[in-house]
């Protein structure tokens, strides 16, 4: 029988360097500085629209200006973007 979602979150999660990293149930995920260092450089040079939009908006571009820029009729797919960065 696979384990129940909350019970897999009490075991502490470890990145790479063996630091806990800590996760709570309907929360994002917060990687320690080193990591989050390493998933915005490989954002910066990601060729496909998440790396675009993790440009625009670490260029200080709002949603909305995103939304004009790709000619769409609402933002929220930026949001989408952002809960994914």
């Amino acid at each position: 029988m696979p384990t129940p979602p909350l019970e897999r979150l009490t075991s502490p999660v470890v990145d790479g360097d063996n630091q806990a990293i800590e996760i709570l149930p309907g929360e994002p995920a917060i990687p320690p500085p080193h990591v989050r260092a390493e998933i915005e450089e490989l954002l910066r040079n990601d060729a496909t629209r998440i790396g675009e939009i993790f440009r625009l908006l670490e260029a200080g571009r709002d949603p909305e200006e995103i939304r004009v820029e790709f000619g769409l009729e609402n933002s929220s797919f930026v949001w989408s973007y952002e809960r994914m960065i």
